[in-house]
């Protein structure tokens, strides 16, 4: 592929289209990632676009985009089609692409992607990829995947000027699908909106535990369930919230536990800062946006090893229900001011490493 000369000191960043397959109105960490990445690359000077099929009504951060001079395209698609298959595509992209400079895609498992890597590849045009944890599962790939991963996956990352990783789990994910022929992995964490979270004055924090993000059986919400009803804490006044979208994943009547919608903006950030501590039962993930917004608002967190959050040391557990319960229960042993000793050093790292501006620096060209 051909390489882009790097940027030099006062020159302005080349024009970037990003590429995905939707952004849903419910969120997600791939449709908030790929907004905050976006308006953070055009306020700092890029010239910026991003293509998506809007099989959902509009993000609420896309408004945030525009306003920061990004074009925004968002193509009607209301079929849920395997691999988000669209026939507008085909004649939309070759449009935008006749501005760009470089193309950065977004997910993995869809067809814009595929059509992305292959009409950049026609033009000579350098693209890079940000898989978004799409190789990290654990769990054996349906026939669907492997048949895609055969004819057109494992070539269209290969041909990539670079890809993007999240976490050193991913970057390891990405190595052993590739082997030798991996091109160069940037290993840049997703950035948490603390501009949005630390706009209200923080609200007395309540004894709750809190889950936040889409209800899929990957995100292990199964065995957080069971793991509330091993604590016994319900009959001591703690409550737990689950917070987001249904994805396939049942959530149980329970004493103590609460099936609530996402919730966006203040509500969002309310609900962060008040909780006495997150909760990502995960059985996969690249990253855990959740967590690191939890730590933003100094609220200590519990994950699995699932995640690459080991540096939560004894409150990164396996994903079973014991290892949820037995950390559960220990946070909630712990005074207010034990949690706030024992996390300390993750709150300052998260206020370090997770501020958009240098993140959305290292993913330009």
């Amino acid at each position: 592929m051909p390489a882009l000369p790097p940027n030099t000191p006062g020159s302005p960043p080349p024009a970037i289209l990003h590429l995905a397959a939707g952004c849903w109105a419910c969120g997600g960490g791939l449709s908030e990632a790929l907004a905050q990445l976006t308006r953070a690359q055009a306020r700092l000077g890029a010239e910026t676009a991003l293509l998506f099929l809007a099989d959902h009504p509009e993000h609420p951060l896309l408004k945030a985009c525009r306003q920061a001079g990004v074009r925004v395209t968002a193509l009607p698609h209301r079929a849920r089609t395997p691999f988000f298959v669209s026939l507008r595509l085909p004649f939309a992209l070759p449009k935008r692409l006749r501005t760009a400079r470089f193309l950065h895609l977004h997910g993995f498992w869809s067809f814009p992607i595929v059509w992305g890597a292959f009409a950049a590849c026609r033009r000579r045009l350098p693209y890079a990829v940000s898989p978004h944890g799409a190789l990290c599962a654990q769990a054996p790939l349906p026939l669907r995947k492997r048949l895609f991963w055969k004819l057109f996956g494992r070539t269209l990352l290969r041909r990539a000027a670079w890809l993007h990783a999240a976490s050193p789990l991913e970057a390891d994910a990405l190595r052993r699908a590739l082997g030798e022929a991996c091109p160069p992995i940037r290993l840049v964490p997703n950035g948490v909106d603390g501009e949005a979270l630390d706009l209200s004055p923080p609200p007395p924090r309540t004894r709750t535990f809190l889950f936040l993000g889409r209800k899929h059986p990957q995100k292990g919400i199964d065995l957080l369930v069971e793991a509330w009803q091993r604590t016994g804490l319900a009959a001591e006044g703690w409550s737990l919230r689950l917070i987001g979208p249904e994805d396939g994943a049942r959530v149980p009547a329970r004493p103590g536990l609460s099936d609530e919608p996402p919730l966006f903006g203040k509500a969002k950030a309310q609900a962060l800062r008040s909780a006495a501590c997150l909760v990502l039962p995960s059985h996969s993930e690249n990253f855990g946006i959740a967590v690191a917004e939890a730590l933003w608002c100094r609220t200590p967190a519990i994950a699995t090893t699932g995640t690459p959050w080991a540096s939560l040391g004894s409150f990164c557990v396996p994903p079973t229900p014991e290892a949820l319960a037995e950390a559960m229960r220990r946070l909630a042993d712990l005074s207010p001011a034990a949690r706030e000793a024992a996390f300390a050093e993750a709150f300052a790292h998260a206020r370090a490493a997770f501020q958009w501006e240098p993140i959305a620096r290292a993913l330009l060209p």
